[in-house]
C-alpha cells in the first residue's frame, strides 16, 4: 500500500487493473484485425489484383487453407491477450488473499 495524492493505493491492485485495461485494448485491436482480414478475404475472392496482393495467387487458385492461415495470426494474438487479461484479473484479485503458513516449532 502506498499513499498517492493523500489516498492509500494498493499497488498490486493498481498493477492488476493496468494489465487488464492494456490487454483489453489489445484484444479489441486483435479482434478488429480479424474482421479486417475477413473483409479482405471476401473481397479477394472476386478481384484478381487483391488476391495477388494478399495471397500472391489468382482467385481461382485461392484455397481454404490459405484463407484459414490468413486468420491464424490475429486469432493467436487474441488468445494471448485474453490470457494476459485473465492473469491481470488474478493479480487484481490476489491483493486480498492471504495464504496461511503453518509453522511448527520442535523443542528437543
Amino acid at each position: 500500500m502506498m499513499e498517492i495524492g493523500g489516498r492509500q493505493v494498493y499497488l498490486l491492485r493498481l498493477l492488476g487493473i493496468l494489465i487488464v485495461v492494456a490487454s483489453l485494448i489489445l484484444a479489441i485491436s486483435s479482434t478488429s484485425e480479424l474482421f479486417m482480414r475477413a473483409k479482405q478475404v471476401k473481397s479477394a475472392m472476386g478481384n484478381s489484383k487483391l488476391a495477388l496482393s494478399y495471397f500472391g495467387v489468382q482467385p481461382s487458385d485461392l484455397t481454404a487453407e490459405m484463407a484459414i492461415g490468413y486468420f491464424l495470426e490475429p486469432i493467436g494474438w487474441l488468445v494471448i491477450w485474453l490470457s494476459v487479461m485473465v492473469i491481470g484479473t488474478m493479480v487484481y484479485k490476489s491483493s486480498g488473499v492471504f495464504i496461511p503458513v503453518k509453522e511448527e516449532i520442535k523443542e528437543g
